[in-house]
């Protein structure tokens, strides 16, 4: 937020994804939840919006995933837009519970299509996240350290 990193976490995913496209999708539901709450907070505070957001990720697939009507690469979030709406709405008003994969894939395209979030593409290189989910070589990791911290004037 405003060029600094106010919340950042790494934990393994509740439940086993099938591809690491839907395993990235998943994570950008955690993200979108994320971005909910603490533009609720700034909110209160400041009375403006922080919308839209834009979220790095380092998998086309699944930053691909959140732009189409249907996916094919995620068979369970293959649904237009407007149906994933008004499958939302239908859940809400009579209170249905849904497969987790669904109402993740749901969120993430209303996030996407009320411009609350952009999906963006980053090379693994510079995806400052990468230093909390992988290991990875000392050269890598301190280059990743130093723009996380804004070492050497900002990189």
């Amino acid at each position: 937020m405003y060029g600094d990193t106010v919340a950042w976490r790494s934990h393994k995913q509740s439940c086993i994804a099938l591809s690491t496209c839907m395993a990235e999708y998943r994570a950008l539901s955690d993200v979108c939840q994320e971005i909910i709450s603490l533009d609720k907070a700034t909110r209160d505070i400041t009375g403006e919006n922080n919308y839209p957001v834009t979220v790095w990720c380092d998998n086309i697939s699944a930053g691909k995933c959140t732009e189409m009507d249907g996916s094919n690469k995620l068979k369970c979030f293959d649904d237009d837009v407007e149906e994933i709406k008004q499958k939302l709405r239908d859940r809400e008003n009579r209170g249905l519970k849904s497969k987790i994969s669904v109402t993740h894939g749901d969120f993430i395209k209303c996030c996407v299509n009320e411009g609350k979030i952009k999906v963006k593409w980053i090379n693994t290189v510079e995806n400052e996240a990468d230093i909390f989910t992988k290991p990875l070589p000392p050269q890598s990791h301190n280059y990743l350290r130093d723009k996380i911290f804004r070492v050497n004037g900002g990189i």
